[in-house]
């Protein structure tokens, strides 16, 4: 598991950018792979096919039946029954039960909310790289079906984390659906306080996933100088840098739905979770399972300052406050790049009437 919470290298500026025609080929490439791993990740007595698509054991559950969540931060009703979300996580090698036992929270919370939950249980791909190529291959699958049957958001979970309020919905954290200035926002990541961290993410099921997701895979064969400090969240920082991505993501808050366990007996920071909070990640705990043991007790005895109706909590008016401003540093960037994109095709016109010119010039010369 890939451990977070620490500095990450910031390598130089690189040249290289995913373009249309390397996306076709990776992803090409890709569905051919990752279509034999997925099969042969999974022994066949494990599978269970829904559709054209394969899953593993832990989305045979049914969601059970609860009242919907309503909040004013949403304006629609999340219930089990229309619920397209799917949390995502790699859990394989030495079986250690702590991991087990989180896993067991997000499955009760998966079933309190209708999400469908995703694991890889063995390694795809070498070391950290299962999993950009077991969310690659997800999104690949989902993009088969037709639209309206294909899951909407996928949520990765590190499997360092635990649930803490069962009450709060996924869909609080990610863009308001309802609103046509936040609809080209695909990818939700927060920031730790040593840089980036994709412990907990949030991406859309869409074209622009598969080509994240490829541009990860293939980015330290197309930049093998670059050093990748985190390897795959070190790859995923450059490639959510490139304009192609970075218009398309959101760095919210980490306290949110990646929030860090205080210190001992140090002061409360605003990265460390509360009462309230959705969830706890451990990330660069040392010797994190005696740790894990005491807050997996915290979480199991479902208290009630820690369960906490979305409406009840801070969360609405802080999400609230948070997408007014981005939409107003949006607005902001998106003149200045349209004002950006008229100057250079101004500047294009330009030169290419100055070229005409100077062509004309030496036509007369000629004659």
């Amino acid at each position: 598991m890939l451990a977070a919470g620490q500095a990450i290298f910031a390598p130089k500026r690189s040249r290289w950018t995913f373009r249309g025609r390397d996306v076709l080929i990776l992803t090409f490439i890709l569905i051919s792979i990752l279509g034999v791993l997925e099969l042969s990740a999974v022994p066949p007595s494990k599978w269970r096919v829904l559709g054209s698509t394969t899953y593993t054991p832990e989305q045979q559950q049914q969601p059970a039946k609860v009242p919907s969540i309503q909040s004013s931060i949403l304006l629609k009703e999340a219930t089990p029954e229309d619920s397209r979300i799917a949390k995502v996580s790699i859990m394989y090698g030495d079986a250690k039960p702590e991991y087990e036992q989180a896993l067991a929270t997000h499955k009760h919370h998966n079933r309190l909310h209708g999400y469908k939950m995703l694991i890889q249980r063995e390694p795809m791909l070498e070391g950290y790289w299962t999993k950009p190529a077991f969310l690659m291959s997800i999104v690949l699958q989902e993009l088969r079906k037709p639209q309206h049957e294909r899951l909407q958001w996928l949520f990765w979970v590190d499997a360092d984390t635990i649930i803490l309020n069962y009450e709060m919905p996924i869909e609080a954290f990610l863009p308001p659906w309802q609103d046509n200035d936040l609809k080209d926002i695909s990818i939700v990541v927060t920031n730790d306080f040593n840089g980036f961290n994709n412990g907990v993410f949030a991406v859309k099921v869409d074209v622009l996933a598969a080509e994240l997701f490829a541009g990860i895979l293939a980015f330290r064969d197309f930049e093998p100088e670059t050093y990748l400090q985190w390897h795959d969240q070190s790859a995923m920082h450059n490639v959510l840098k490139q304009r192609k991505f970075a218009k398309h993501t959101v760095y919210v808050p980490q306290r949110w739905f990646n929030a860090y366990k205080p210190d001992e007996g140090g002061e409360l920071k605003e990265d460390h979770v509360r009462p309230g909070d959705f969830l706890v990640h451990f990330a660069g705990v040392a010797d994190r399972e005696p740790v894990m043991r005491e807050w997996l007790t915290l979480s199991e005895k479902r208290l009630p300052e820690w369960n906490v109706r979305l409406s009840a909590t801070d969360y609405p008016a802080e999400i609230e406050r948070f997408w007014a401003k981005f939409k107003e540093e949006k607005a902001v960037r998106d003149k200045e790049e349209e004002e950006e994109l008229k100057r250079k095709e101004q500047d294009k016109k330009k030169q290419e009437e100055e070229d005409q010119k100077n062509k004309d010039k030496e036509e007369k010369k000629s004659q």
